[in-house]
């Protein structure tokens, strides 16, 4: 009931509530979720949103991918702007952009770039930037650089390369 769609090609709001604008291939499967443009983006659960980029997919209630390519979220109230083959599970986490960057956790954890970086336990964790940086503690962070890893509760590797805090 009340599902829209407004232009573009082959796109469908199947649930209710549900909009898609514009675009080719999109797809709002959840209740008031929404696709708007971009080519073969999927809003599958409640209040998802994609909006623009290509491929993209949201699969979290109130999550959120802005742009992009092929980026997902699985994560309830998190967010991917932008970047390409970035990946959220967990709960309410942030990929700002970058390229295959990973966050698959408890909860609010941050990357902000890079590649390859990734947070694969604890929460409120955090990436800043870099290449296959790592992070699997609580409270646990790496600055940037490449190929750091943080694995103690609280630590911290500022920088560098092949640099551990545990």
């Amino acid at each position: 009931e009340y599902a829209t769609v407004t232009g573009g090609t082959d796109n469908r709001a199947l649930a209710d509530a549900a909009t898609v604008t514009g675009g080719v291939a999109g797809a709002a499967l959840g209740y008031a979720s929404s696709v708007s443009g971009g080519y073969d983006n999927t809003a599958a659960t409640k209040r998802s949103n994609v909006v623009g980029g290509i491929s993209n997919y949201v699969g979290g209630y109130a999550a959120t991918v802005s742009g992009g390519h092929s980026n997902s979220v699985y994560a309830p109230y998190s967010v991917v702007s932008g970047g390409d083959s970035n990946r959220v599970a967990g709960y309410a986490h942030t990929i700002v952009g970058g390229v295959s960057n990973t966050i698959v956790t408890d909860s609010y954890s941050y990357i902000g770039g890079g590649s390859g970086n990734e947070i694969s336990d604890g929460s409120y964790a955090s990436i800043v930037g870099g290449v296959a940086n790592e992070v699997s503690a609580t409270y646990a962070s790496v600055g940037g650089g490449g190929y750091n890893v943080a694995s103690g509760s609280a630590a911290t590797t500022s920088g560098g390369v092949y640099n551990e805090g545990a």
